[in-house]
């Protein structure tokens, strides 16, 4: 079915934070991590941005009057995210050049011809993401702060450090040449001056590596807002050198084990905490955005129909759905509380929430998981937050947990029926809230009296990436950690930093 609300439904954009909720953990994990996003990845753009910045501007002066043109500031830093891009691929050791590298699809066909031995042109026409990407990054480890009216950003004394100790690097570069000027490169070129620019080549550059090292450990001012996003920086960063001293682990492996450590009491530390309380609003986000993926099947489904008409169909299961199965004794017409009670504590604590085998339910499965693991997580995180260990942020996790709590020896279907009118009800909010900002409509379905009518968008319920791996891969890329095929290992200079206190707090 077509109605106007998806004529452009090929448009529709992936993750789409369709109940507006993830933004909330999201912004509790930032407060972790300082300004690592969700797209920086890689530690060497982090000075190489300082570079460019400076590096044009003073290729740019001349007299007394002078502007910043971001149209050819823009082509500069397409040539540099390019040659950053095949210097990185001239110099892998291994089958990829791992992740993060801006341009690697943009660029996939004339990358293999030019690593098939041909010259290429570097282009400046497309790209140009690293300047979006990383500004923001930069400002938060004191290597950037704002502009003045002339420039949309200025350089601090952390930055211009950074600037000089390159500019003296790349004293005679033909690559850093082309940066400002075009031109073509080769693969001889490239492996002669790919220290200076590949992604993985930082160990290659150790003044540039040190400075980056000391920009991510070290505030910037004394001021109270940096250094606070410094200590709780440094305390992340301390908690997962420790975590990764004996086995190699990967983001959602630490957080779950965070997690887990909250929930049995293994640890009151307040990082571990902070860290609990981010995987915990992010297990109930998804158990939402699962409701509201088996609404929407249904929905679609049956073209058009009611809360109860899909309540009516997911009824016909009896059974419990993985991961309760071992639980069917308990059919669903059990009260959800005694349902609860019967499972045990440390379900599904770790490993990390099988997000993608949740979303491939069925949508009677959906909804049960859905009700069943928001319930789950309310009673293993009770006594934390009734202690206050863990904040009441009076948002959507909390007003879900009302609903399972509030239900008592009523059926199971009983509380799916309220979580559903809660994530239909948010889900229209929302979206009517974003379209009338002149953003696209992203409507699952839209209302006809009770009857809620499709648009013929799916949900994807899931994960938004995180903050965490980003760090990870910044640590790798610094010498801190070594990349493994599931993860991370502390590396030598990691030890080092440990034994020094580098993140110690202070």
């Amino acid at each position: 079915m077509e109605h106007f609300w998806n004529t452009g439904e090929h448009e529709s954009t992936p993750g789409l934070d369709i109940l507006g909720i993830r933004q909330h953990d999201q912004f509790l994990e930032q407060q972790l991590v300082a300004g690592i996003t969700t797209i920086s990845f890689r530690a060497r753009y982090l000075s190489l941005l300082p570079w460019v910045l400076a590096e044009f501007w003073r290729r740019e002066t001349s007299g007394e009057e002078s502007s910043f043109d971001n149209v050819r500031f823009t082509r500069a830093t397409r040539r540099l995210e390019f040659i950053v891009l095949a210097c990185s691929h001239a110099t892998k050791e291994g089958k990829t050049i791992g992740p993060g590298v801006l341009g690697a699809d943009l660029h996939r066909d004339v990358i293999a011809s030019f690593m098939g031995g041909a010259a290429v042109d570097i282009p400046d026409t497309t790209g140009g993401a690293m300047y979006g990407t990383y500004v923001n990054t930069c400002r938060s480890f004191g290597l950037l702060q704002n502009g003045d009216g002339v420039l949309p950003v200025r350089l601090t004394p952390r930055g211009h450090a950074m600037h000089q100790l390159r500019q003296r690097a790349c004293n005679g570069s033909a690559l850093a040449e082309a940066v400002f000027e075009g031109g073509s490169m080769n693969l001889e070129l490239t492996r002669r001056e790919a220290h200076l620019f590949s992604v993985n080549a930082l160990a290659s550059s150790p003044e540039e590596c040190t400075a980056l090292r000391q920009a991510l450990s070290q505030p910037y001012s004394e001021q109270s807002a940096p250094s606070h996003s410094y200590q709780r920086f440094r305390g992340t960063a301390k908690w997962v050198f420790e975590s990764l001293v004996d086995r190699p682990a990967s983001s959602e492996m630490l957080i779950a084990n965070a997690f887990e450590k909250a929930v049995l009491g293994i640890s009151m530390n307040e990082v571990v905490l902070s860290w609990a309380d981010y995987e915990l609003r992010r297990r109930a986000h998804f158990c939402l955005e699962l409701m509201l993926a088996a609404v929407t099947s249904s929905i679609r489904e049956m073209d058009g129909g009611t809360i109860d008409d899909a309540l009516a169909r997911w009824k016909r299961r009896t059974d419990l759905p993985q991961p309760f199965q071992e639980f069917a004794e308990l059919t669903s017409e059990a009260a959800l509380d005694v349902v609860i009670d019967a499972i045990p504590h440390d379900t599904l604590l770790v490993p990390a929430l099988p997000v993608g085998k949740l979303a491939a339910l069925a949508p009677d499965g959906q909804a049960m998981c859905s009700a069943l693991l928001l319930g789950l997580l309310e009673r293993q995180t009770r006594p934390l937050r009734a202690a206050g260990l863990l904040a009441n942020h009076e948002h959507y996790m909390e007003r879900a947990f009302a609903i399972v709590t509030g239900a008592g020896g009523q059926p199971l279907w009983a509380t799916v029926r309220a979580l559903c009118h809660l994530v239909v009800t948010r889900h229209i909010q929302v979206t009517l809230r974003k379209m009338a900002n002149q953003q696209k409509c992203s409507l699952r379905f839209f209302t006809e009296g009770e009857k809620l009518l499709p648009t013929g968008f799916i949900v994807s319920p899931g994960y938004s990436g995180d903050r965490l791996g980003n760090m990870l891969n910044i640590g790798a890329d610094l010498g801190w950690l070594d990349r493994q095929p599931h993860g991370f290992v502390l590396a030598q200079a990691g030890h080092a930093a440990l034994e020094e206190g580098v993140f110690d707090a202070r």
